[in-house]
């Protein structure tokens, strides 16, 4: 194929001359008559014995750079001016592609690999045709997007398209035509379309286009500790060390509204944690600790990265051609990455006290009173131990200290000095680097919601003698303006806002009793200041303009206004015109608001050191239950259950749903389902609905997708692993309370067991599953509660742990005290199975060590995600770390003693398996082929390694320990499914001993998604003999 690479804006989708664009676009898929008329020359050959790529030709004309990638949008090299030649090792590739596209001088060329895999034949290809590349977008209104794609084999149709906006606009579509609206600005993005056949194969295409004005003069890229080369860690040679980088949490991100000027601090701050293990390779791996080994993080890029070849974020500061690094207020950054830093600025205020001071968005500290021992400098986070964030709930003596630097501290934009963990846990063996600053936004103002860091492992001498890329998940893609924009639901001002529903919720009563009554005092808001005391409807706002921080800044206004009016709060007045005031009525203070500080969350216990755990389970809405001292839910149930309550009205779906006074209609939860929820999550015949129907309406995936993981390629919903609205705002009691004997879900605890659907054994099926071996919703049908589902096996099983007591307690008013009231004591404990504290028996490794995080566990569907960074890199391909030689030395399974449960899992029983999940060592020699001393086979041959034996031992139960992952019926499974191409090797044998067992060749070559069965080799009368059960 060889086109102009993208159509100018004006061939618009209509009109004659882009029916024929299309009809000449796809004449050129053939990529024969494309080079008949081409300025490429291209050869692309793949030597499958000599595992090399070898990509060489001519661009005539052209003087620039020339780029190559791969179909999938991978990026495998450049060149410069008329000529080009790359040579790529298998290791280098991950996969062989089946095309590659080379792109030079505004033209692009498609051109078929020689010798690729017989599964590349009928590959798709796609392009994008409209806009060109380079093309200047308006924030806030609708650009056209175009594009195509074809598929010559018929068994492979339809194809399922989407489109990427880089983080810069809502939306994936998935038609061949786009319109999105971009909502952030002054950025270049890099907009994907990709087309996936029935076979899983893709191909994709880019343009980089513009929106607002891009910083220019920035400094040029931070350099790079030496970048792990693809497969890395497959020698297996004693003595080696590997590292293992993994995240512990990918949800924890900020909302789409900046700090300034809202002053809103709705989620959390970017703070990311990172954690690693470290190894030193031998037969049974060495585990390294602080003693024996130093681990540093810096930032690291990916020339293949989505964002863009070469995104890298080594800082957080916001930057100015004026003031370089030195910006004190985001606003005046011409790259602008977060106000974490920054004070209230409340700029053109001519009402200011001379002694007027303001908070840190995410410090809660006084400036510039604040403490410089805690108070964190720019590009600074909190060390705050990873491994044990939310037990110590005395704020006093467990405030955190600050550190955790992002690496480009000491001269940002120029600097990338590698820093190290400060954390160790002995239960895990994992070393941890705390919380560090990490936005996503690139060093270029990119949006870039997954950099990498390079973690490197460091000897007592200073030697770096390993190195691994990590990702690191730091989206902000949480809004609020879905309900909340002036006219949407949640702020409509034709509502039929009524008197009776001023202040009429329990909070809002003890207000308007205490502060607007006759002695109570109080103001209107004319007056600026003190509780809104008049009836007035709420006042709404339209934002200033199009960007992301004026839509989210007028929605927050608007959730303001409606705490005031429902509450008797002060919160609009505070924003408008300051927090506190002196007796000429100057603004003397400033703070910022953050949901968590009334509404108690583990969250707030962070960056602030707080008690969190304070009214978790205060439960009783009327507020008696702490002797009339209001109401105040815990942060999940404001979020979750009280707006999983509200109802849509059926005959005006504009509106809520309202008593005839006026007052919200809340539907109670023991009623069942709510019928008309504003976040539907089943359609009437129970499948799932959209995720942007529900959770995506507030969370995070709409613009830049935390939740990206293998199970989201699936189909897998939010409300599949965790239910719906009101069983996350503890509505309802536990269906099975745990072994700690909480009733109520422990937000961030109580959280999906993987063996609640994956069984462990691939031959389970029927009704309520999704696949061989794994059911569709990790809790029961009519579990209100959504209480995830006891593991049926403890193969893929979560671990449990004990996170002990969780001190706190509870002020009780009683007006027969001397006090007025007296403590009790409501602490609890926490007993759970947590993934991201979970770790297997073999060899206690951490589970996301070898499968990513929670929400983004491995492979990302995309090849080019860096979220496939670190497994390429250890093992070569994408997907869960299951290469043995990762850890082990290549001969670790020589001996049959090293294949016994009892080596790794404990398990005293001879003959159990002991690897990950049970498994055995995966392509392995002395499994498959030949180890010394294994079981003859019946014709006496000596083929077949320490398989043979195993094949004859009965599991734990005396069952076929193959057949839960090969099947019963020996063929395949799910669960054998190879990664990636393998080759069974079996010249040297006798092949007519072969021949007789049912080998039809010696050299046996299996393709990636392929089941191993047992007669992927030889016969199934063959493996059935001696098999346990047959």
């Amino acid at each position: 194929m060889n086109t102009t690479s993208h159509a100018p804006p004006s061939l618009h989708r209509g009109g004659p001359l882009f029916a024929g664009l299309l009809l000449t676009l796809a004449a050129t898929l053939a990529p024969e008559a494309a080079l008949a008329a081409a300025k490429f020359k291209i050869k692309a050959t793949w030597s499958d014995k000599a595992g090399t790529l070898t990509i060489k030709g001519s661009a005539k004309g052209n003087n620039g750079p020339v780029d190559v990638y791969d179909i999938n949008g991978r990026r495998l090299g450049s060149g410069q001016g008329a000529s080009f030649a790359l040579t790529l090792a298998r290791q280098d590739l991950g996969n062989v592609p089946c095309a590659v596209r080379i792109e030079a001088g505004g033209t692009e060329a498609v051109k078929l690999v020689k010798g690729a895999p017989k599964s590349c034949a009928g590959v798709p290809t796609c392009s994008i045709t409209s806009p060109a590349d380079g093309a200047v977008l308006p924030i806030g209104v609708q650009s056209h997007f175009q594009a195509m794609a074809n598929s010559s084999d018929p068994t492979a149709q339809p194809l399922k398209y989407e489109w990427d906006f880089a983080g810069g606009a809502m939306g994936h579509p998935t038609d061949l035509m786009a319109m999105p609206t971009f909502i952030r600005d002054n950025s270049h993005y890099r907009v994907r379309f990709s087309a996936t056949d029935a076979k899983g194969r893709r191909c994709e295409d880019a343009v980089e286009v513009v929106v607002g004005t891009p910083p220019v003069g920035l400094p040029g890229k931070v350099s790079e500790q030496s970048a792990p080369k693809f497969g890395g860690e497959l020698d297996g040679a004693k003595g080696d060390v590997v590292v293992m980088p993994f995240e512990s949490w990918t949800y924890q991100g900020v909302a789409d509204h900046d700090f300034q000027p809202n002053q809103e601090l709705a989620f959390n701050p970017p703070l990311n944690m990172l954690n690693a293990l470290a190894y030193r390779k031998d037969r049974l791996p060495v585990a390294l600790d602080p003693t024996q080994i130093e681990l540093r993080y810096s930032a690291a890029s990916n020339p293949s990265d989505p964002a863009g070849a070469g995104s890298i974020n080594s800082t957080s500061r916001n930057w100015n051609s004026a003031e370089g690094a030195n910006v004190e207020y985001i606003l005046d950054g011409a790259l602008q990455k977060t106000d974490i830093w920054d004070r209230v600025d409340r700029r053109g205020a001519t009402n200011l006290a001379a002694d007027y001071v303001s908070r840190f968005i995410a410090w809660q500290q006084n400036w510039p009173t604040g403490s410089p021992e805690q108070t964190p400098a720019r590009d600074e986070g909190y060390v705050i131990d990873p491994f044990k964030p939310f037990l110590d709930d005395n704020a006093s003596t467990n405030f955190p200290a600050k550190s955790a630097r992002m690496p480009g501290f000491a001269n940002p934009y120029q600097a990338n000095d590698p820093q190290a963990f400060a954390f160790y846990d002995p239960s895990t063996r994992a070393l941890g680097a705390g919380y560090i600053p990490v936005t996503d936004a690139d060093d270029t103002g990119r949006v870039n919601p997954y950099p990498l860091m390079r973690v490197q492992a460091v000897d007592k001498s200073g030697n770096t003698v390993a190195s691994t890329d990590g990702v690191m998940t730091t989206s902000r893609d949480h809004h609020c303006r879905e309900c909340h924009a002036k006219g949407k639901i949640a702020a409509n001002p034709n509502a039929g806002w009524s008197k009776e529903a001023f202040h009429y919720s329990v909070y809002g009563k003890i207000v308007d009793d205490s502060m607007c009554s006759a002695n109570g005092g109080g103001h209107n808001h004319e007056g600026h200041g003190g509780t809104l005391c008049t009836f007035a409807q709420p006042e709404f706002f339209e934002p200033a303009g199009k960007t992301l921080r004026d839509q989210e800044d007028a929605a927050m206004k608007n959730v303001y206004s409606l705490h005031d009016f429902y509450d008797g709060l002060n919160l609009l007045q505070e924003r408008l015109y300051g927090a506190g005031h002196n007796d000429q009525g100057q603004i003397s203070n400033d703070g910022s608001f953050f949901c968590a500080a009334c509404h108690s969350s583990p969250t707030r216990h962070w960056p602030l050191g707080v008690v969190m755990w304070q009214d978790y389970f205060f439960m009783d809405e009327t507020g008696a239950q702490w002797g009339n001292g209001g109401y105040w839910p815990n942060y999940t149930m404001a979020m979750h259950k009280l707006h999983g309550r509200f109802q849509r009205d059926p005959s005006n779906p504009d509106n809520i749903l309202r008593e005839a006074s006026g007052v919200p209609k809340l539907w109670d939860p023991a009623q069942g389902a709510n019928p008309n929820t504003l976040f539907p999550v089943k359609t009437a015949s129970g499948e799932s609905k959209p995720m942007e129907e529900n959770c995506l309406q507030c969370h995070a995936g709409q613009r830049e997708q935390q939740y990206r993981d293998r199970m989201y390629t699936a189909g897998v919903t939010c409300y599949d692993c965790h239910g719906d609205m009101l069983a996350q705002g503890l509505a309802y009691e536990k269906s099975q309370v745990g072994a700690d004997g909480n009733k109520h879900r422990v937000a961030y605890y109580d959280e999906p067991d993987c063996g609640s659907c994956h069984t462990g054994n691939a031959n389970d099926g029927g009704s309520g599953f999704f696949s061989a071996g794994v059911m569709k919703r990790a809790f029961d049908d009519g579990d209100r509660s959504a209480t995830t589902r006891p593991p049926k096996t403890e193969r893929f099983a979560v671990q449990p742990k004990d996170y002990g007591k969780m001190p706190t307690t509870q002020w009780m008013n009683d007006p027969s005290s001397p006090d007025g009231g007296y403590t009790v004591d409501v602490s609890f404990n926490i007993n759970e199975r947590v993934y991201r504290d979970s770790k297997d028996k073999h060899g206690d490794v951490a589970c996301g060590a070898c499968h990513g995080p929670a929400h983004g566990v491995w492979p990302n569907r995309d090849p080019s995600s860096n979220d496939n960074v670190t497994a390429l890199q250890l093992q070569g391909h994408t997907g869960t770390i299951l290469e043995c030689n990762v850890c082990h030395t290549a001969d670790s399974f020589a001996k049959l003693e090293d294949l016994d449960g009892g080596q790794y899992s404990g398990d005293a029983k001879p003959g159990i398996l002991g690897g990950p999940h049970d498994m055995h060592p995966v392509n392995d020699p002395y499994w498959w082929k030949q180890a010394n001393g294994d079981v003859a086979n019946s014709d006496g041959g000596t083929y077949g390694g320490w398989h043979n034996n195993y094949a004859k031992m009965p599991g734990a139960n005396g069952e076929d320990q193959c057949a839960a992952c090969h099947g019963n019926d020996h063929k395949g499974t799910r669960l054998s499914k190879t990664p990636v191409d393998r080759v069974f090797d079996f010249r040297g044998f006798d092949g007519k001993k072969l021949k007789k067992a049912g080998f039809k060749t010696k050299v046996v070559k299996v393709a990636a998604g392929t089941p191993i069965g047992c007669d992927t080799c030889h016969s199934l009368e063959t493996s059935f003999k001696g098999s346990p059960g047959h």
